[in-house]
């Protein structure tokens, strides 16, 4: 039996091994004569969790924030935000208290889960929970027969269930009406005075108090995004059931597709202008439009490189009343980035790059003649394919015996109002989200260049790679510059240990990870994101700089998107 700092130095050469190779190690070793040797290692190929740990999934912040997102985006939205939300969410439902010291979301590997476990123990209060279709949702593989974890339908389960109920209800009334009041409080009065503000010119102390205020602000902004986000999931999941049952027994190709109900949700639900996250893609095609319409301008934007354009529209003066434009267009949007919740990455106004390579391919494809490309058309099409499928749906519950039954189309209708009431709250609040960690990053990249210069960081961006806890802790002066650099290290050497690792969405009690055999198929499965059918060929990617290569017509294929890829989806036939 080692002692335990041999044990320690055994593990340390452990951890240079699987540095080295950036993914988990099956490692041979001896000791001889009080030295540790290595004989040989090779990569795992297998292994299991401790069933202790309960059981963990990626699922939704893997698209939200992907692959090694920076500790200090980490620290805040997923280990505090989201914990407050859930628990939140569950205490205003009637369903309790989670147990002292619960950890709702925290990362594993240096990417981002959540604790599954618990949250299915909750949903397990509701009479006809299965944990398979609860599994079939979040992506996750069962590791038992039959259905797993049930709640039958009995009068005790229902009773314990009807305040649940009638909270839930309540809730469906005034969360989207607290999102509201906070949206328009954020953008007449609190993002302003935010703006207005340069944190260059603020003194130390001035500055240690902005930077608390933007962790505060992250916090509140997030809350009400997470929880809309939340309900918005929610009554998808009671809408499902009722459109399946509509659609059985219809033919595959007179089924109603889901996506046709809520496309177009702002006008389809009486809000008051398109939803937020489409604006900048509907803004830019506009744009786009303008420079096809002069040849010079046109000539400028397609003629070369994107990285190019400014100083060939700059070349003419139509050129430059463009570029003014092209300019105004990505202050308004400045907030936008390839990852906007990871507060690491930079904005549209300090990389202009994504842009202006889709600038260049907009113009492109309005040259190129094709009507399908054309927004406002898409638009049209949209409304009226949204208005065609509920007169379908209200058809087929006034036929046979539903005729007899009205109250089945008044809930149905009542349902999918909360479903795109809430969808369109949903993006909303991600535009609001996204301005707010705009700022944010402002902030904290000030505080990271003042502690370089003062020899804490060795560079500004490295304040993105502590947690919150541990920036607070300094402005506190519970810890300096050593801790910091330590805390810094210790991520960086994680990163390193798994760069070449992609980690299991699942993971915990159950889980076996594997590696994936190669089975020599010509062919890729996965999800699709909209309803109807494309055909063209498909650009598979792996990131939004990759993205940049797709071309009209072809099938977008990606692990995950986020608002940030909005502006390619007008080029892509299909998601």
């Amino acid at each position: 039996v080692l002692e335990d700092d041999r044990l320690l130095e055994l593990a340390e050469l452990g951890y240079r091994v699987q540095a080295l190779y950036g993914t988990p190690q099956d490692v041979e070793w001896a000791l001889a004569d009080g030295r540790f040797y290595l004989l040989q290692t090779r990569p795992q190929t297998a292994f299991q969790f401790d069933p202790e740990m309960g059981q963990w999934t990626s699922a939704n912040y893997r698209e939200v924030l992907p692959g090694f997102a920076s500790p200090l985006s980490l620290s805040l939205s997923l280990e505090i935000e989201y914990g407050r939300a859930l628990a939140g969410m569950f205490r205003d439902l009637k369903m309790g208290e989670a147990p002292p010291g619960t950890v709702w979301g925290r990362p594993f590997f240096g990417r981002p889960y959540w604790n599954v476990g618990v949250v299915k123990r909750f949903a397990a209060l509701i009479p006809g929970f299965k944990e398979r279709t609860f599994d079939a949702t979040v992506g996750i593989d069962p590791t038992y027969d039959g259905d797993g974890l049930t709640t039958p339908w009995t009068l005790r389960t229902v009773l314990r269930a009807l305040p649940v109920l009638f909270a839930l209800n309540k809730r469906y009334e005034t969360c989207w009406r607290e999102a509201a009041a906070f949206a328009d409080h954020f953008r007449r009065v609190e993002e302003p005075e935010v703006d207005a503000v340069d944190p260059a010119a603020l003194t130390d102390g001035e500055l240690v108090e902005w930077v608390r205020r933007m962790a505060d602000l992250h916090q509140r902004t997030n809350h009400v995004a997470i929880t809309v986000s939340l309900l918005a999931a929610q009554a998808q999941d009671e809408f499902t059931p009722m459109l399946a049952r509509l659609n059985r027994g219809l033919p595959p190709e007179e089924a109603i597709p889901f996506g046709d109900l809520i496309a177009g949700v702002g006008e389809a639900n009486g809000l008051s202008h398109i939803v937020g996250t489409a604006q900048p893609t509907l803004e830019l095609w506009a744009l786009a439009h303008r420079a096809q319409a002069d040849p010079s301008v046109a000539s400028a934007v397609v003629e070369g490189d994107s990285e190019h354009i400014p100083q060939r529209l700059r070349a003419t003066p139509a050129g430059r009343a463009f570029w003014t434009d092209v300019e105004d267009f990505i202050r308004r949007h400045r907030y936008m980035g390839q990852v906007d919740e990871d507060l690491a990455q930079p904005r549209w106004d300090e990389d202009p790059s994504f842009v202006l390579a889709t600038l260049q391919a907009y113009v492109r494809a309005i040259g190129e003649g094709d009507a399908s490309q054309d927004l406002a058309r898409q638009v049209a099409m949209q409304r009226e394919r949204t208005q065609a499928a509920e007169e379908r749906a209200m058809a087929l519950l006034s036929r046979g015996w539903r005729r007899l039954w009205p109250f089945s189309r008044r809930s149905f209708r009542r349902h999918l109002e909360r479903v795109r009431r809430y969808v369109w709250w949903r993006e909303e609040m991600r535009v609001v989200a996204s301005m707010a960690f705009y700022h944010c990053r402002r902030f904290f990249l000030e505080l990271g260049r003042r502690w370089a210069a003062a020899g804490w960081l060795k560079e500004p961006d490295e304040i993105f790679l502590l947690r919150w806890q541990e920036i607070e802790a300094a402005l506190d002066g519970r810890i300096g510059p050593e801790e910091l650099r330590q805390a810094i290290d210790r991520y960086l050497r994680l990163r390193t240990a798994y760069r070449n690792f992609e980690p299991p969405n699942v993971i915990g009690h159950g889980v076996r990870w594997e590696v994936a055999q190669a089975r020599g198929r010509s062919h890729l499965e996965g999800t699709p994101c909209s309803s109807g059918q494309a055909v063209g060929p498909a650009r598979v990617v792996h990131s939004l700089e990759e993205a940049r290569a797709l071309r009209k017509g072809e099938i977008l294929v990606a692990p995950y998107t986020n608002p940030g890829w909005t502006p390619l989806f007008n080029l892509a036939a299909g998601l």
